[in-house]
């Protein structure tokens, strides 16, 4: 018999998982801790200054907006929502409990007024609507929550006026400052 020159071969040990000790664990748990925590107050860090750049910060209002005193105010639409008792059907006997003045309009503005930096505090009074043949005009209803509105934060609502009908070039201001120009229903002619 020829015997081989090769070495025998070795069948390599067949190793387990070894167990890990539990300091060796506790280490693995608090590094990942360690790199979540990071990772979060970098998104955190990175969200704050995403939030604070741009032209809110620098005093300038969003796109459709307008400074005012405290914050920033947009009207929605302008509408003539006086009711027209006469024309509803059995309700032409009675007397209409809120008439609009001869040679008048009521005109409800919707709006909403939002806080920047600071609680944001306003009456019905602080809003007029001013134009040519009118001149200052306070609203004769306010449906725009309770005169609060917190940092941050916004609120909706519609202020009415009445206005004669031949004044032009209306718009709603604040406190004499921020105003906006009113554009009025289409179809609708204040003439």
């Amino acid at each position: 018999m020829a015997r081989s020159l090769d070495r025998p071969r070795v069948r390599a040990q067949e190793r387990g998982l070894e167990p890990v000790s539990p300091a060796r664990r506790r280490l693995v748990v608090a590094a990942a801790a360690i790199v979540g925590a990071a990772a979060m107050l970098l998104a955190g860090l990175w969200g704050v200054h995403a939030n604070r750049s741009g032209d809110q910060q620098a005093g300038a209002a969003p796109a459709g907006w307008v400074s005012v005193p405290g914050g920033w105010m947009t009207v929605r639409e302008v509408s003539n929502r006086a009711v027209n008792h006469k024309s509803m059907p059995g309700m032409q006997t009675m007397p209409d409990p809120d008439p609009v003045p001869a040679g008048y309009v009521r005109l409800t503005v919707d709006l909403s007024l939002a806080a920047r930096d600071g609680t944001l505090r306003w009456e019905p009074h602080d809003f007029t609507v001013e134009g040519t043949g009118v001149g200052t005009v306070r609203p004769h209803a306010a449906h725009l929550g309770d005169g609060v509105v917190p940092a941050g934060t916004q609120v909706a609502g519609d202020l009415t006026f009445e206005v004669p009908k031949k004044a032009t070039q209306l718009s709603l201001d604040f406190r004499g400052d921020g105003s906006v120009p009113l554009e009025l229903p289409a179809g609708h002619h204040l003439h």
